[in-house]
């Protein structure tokens, strides 16, 4: 199942700019959305703050089907600019997640709202870099000269704090509306992607550029009225990566070798899954994942000393609930090893989820288990949920998935049989993980739901080989 994977990180873009009053989103020129910002005194708990609001609103199709998101935060500050309280809510196809987010001294209290699941986590302030909700704040300098920084930013979807750095390049110069301006270019890395923040001689913002051709530009006068424009951009193939050439009988791929280049892989997992290695200016990547004929595995008990990790709850993934304890008894059944039980989740969750392109927001297995229906996410969260209440340690995969001559986001599940790690893809109608699989990131929802966008890039098909149909 195709998803578009970065649509989540341009409503955390602009929970991250708290200036000017309103951006157009636009993606390859057409208007899909906006964000508008207000800043305003405030009282929390009796203390005088900065509160700062912002809102955006996405409109647009995915593989067809509708897509509609709406994104709202609010960060308040003391008067020393100093981190009190934030909150990020992601509302798409009547589904909502909720963060909320006190800062004490040393450590943050999340509280999780995610469709009336509920979970709570103390996390670590980062003391290397400050918490921000306007980057520009962090890279202004007294007299509105620039300077390079890094800062932390809270993502809500994960519920967690993602670090960036922010690149002072000197002047340069960009297209709006059709005319070039000149300006300075600022870069923000996040360890997903690379944003262009263009800026005027004040240090306002001209214009801020994105992955696959995303751009946020400010907006005057009255905000547009009545029902959004329709867009012909199917957002999986605007963020999908093309190929050299189409690959052969890609569901019975054993290995793939690609040629990758112009993206820097250092934090691709390299593993049982998949090798790389640098080569010149590029990255040859040979995926080869583990061949379920190979080895039965062993038993659940034999199982269980492995990967201890990714064995319990975490966010999203309630495994210890009576619920999913009970149907995953129900499902594994007598199955003493770890592959078979696993591939019975696998074709149970295939058998009982539907595809609903529409939903944009992260779910906790509870709501998905409700529904019995979504993106790629969803399937691998409830399959891992299941995988991890029956006693086989599961870890969620974020990655790509070869479709008619290109690679689109994707996300799957990886069961540890006691040896290795298994691919467990509950989308598909085949048990054998294919080789057409490149995998970004692996873990919990934490860290498999932050990975590299490989954004400008080429692919070469170097070789490829193929097992039993």
């Amino acid at each position: 199942m195709r998803r578009f994977a970065w649509l989540g990180l341009l409503a955390i873009a602009t929970f991250a700019l708290a200036q000017p009053h309103r951006l157009g989103l636009y993606l390859l020129g057409q208007r899909i959305g906006q964000s508008t910002f207000t800043v305003q005194p405030a009282d929390l708990g009796g203390r005088p703050a900065r509160q700062t609001k912002s809102r955006t609103s996405i409109d647009a199709q995915l593989l067809g089907t509708p897509l509609t998101m709406h994104a709202e935060s609010s960060t308040w500050t003391d008067l020393a600019g100093r981190t009190l309280r934030m909150t990020a809510k992601i509302e798409s196809a009547g589904r909502t997640q909720l963060v909320e987010a006190d800062f004490g001294e040393k450590v943050a209290h999340l509280r999780v709202d995610n469709n009336g699941a509920i979970s709570n986590k103390d996390v670590d302030i980062p003391q290397d870099a400050p918490l921000t909700d306007d980057p520009l704040q962090e890279v202004l300098k007294p007299g509105g000269a620039l300077k390079a920084a890094s800062f932390y930013v809270l993502d809500p979807n994960t519920a967690s704090f993602v670090k960036n750095r922010a690149t002072v390049k000197g002047p340069s110069h960009t297209i709006v509306r059709g005319k070039q301006v000149n300006a300075t270019l600022v870069e923000v890395e996040d360890p997903r992607t690379t944003l262009s923040i263009f800026v005027d001689e004040k240090s306002e913002l001209v214009k801020i550029e994105g992955p696959m051709g995303i751009e946020m530009i400010p907006e005057e006068g009255p905000e547009p009225t009545g029902p959004p424009a329709t867009t012909s951009i199917d957002l999986a193939r605007a963020g999908s990566v093309p190929l050299d050439r189409p690959l052969d009988d890609p569901e019975h791929l054993s290995d793939l070798r690609l040629l990758v280049t112009g993206r820097d892989l250092t934090r691709v997992p390299s593993d049982g899954h998949q090798s790389l290695h640098r080569v010149g200016e590029g990255w040859e990547v040979d995926i080869h994942p583990p061949q379920l004929g190979d080895t039965p595995g062993e038993t659940l008990a034999e199982s269980r000393s492995g990967a201890g990790q990714y064995s319990g709850p975490s966010l999203d993934i309630p495994s210890d609930t009576p619920l999913f304890k009970r149907v995953s008894a129900e499902v594994v059944g007598k199955a003493a090893r770890v592959r078979e039980a696993s591939l019975r989740v696998r074709r149970f969750v295939y058998s009982k989820m539907k595809p609903n392109a529409g939903i944009g927001v992260l779910r906790d297995a509870s709501e998905i288990w409700k529904t019995k229906e979504g993106v790629c996410r969803d399937y691998a969260v409830l399959t891992a949920t299941l995988l991890r209440a029956s006693g086989i340690s599961a870890r969620l995969a974020s990655g790509l998935i070869y479709a008619a001559g290109r690679f689109y986001y994707h996300a799957w599940v990886e069961a540890w049989d006691g040896r290795r790690w298994i691919g467990v893809d509950s989308t598909l109608p085949q048990d054998q993980m294919s080789a057409a699989h490149f995998k970004l990131a692996h873990g919990s929802v934490e860290q498999a739901f932050v990975f590299p966008i490989l954004d400008k890039v080429e692919m070469q098909v170097l070789s490829e080989r193929h097992g039993e149909p």
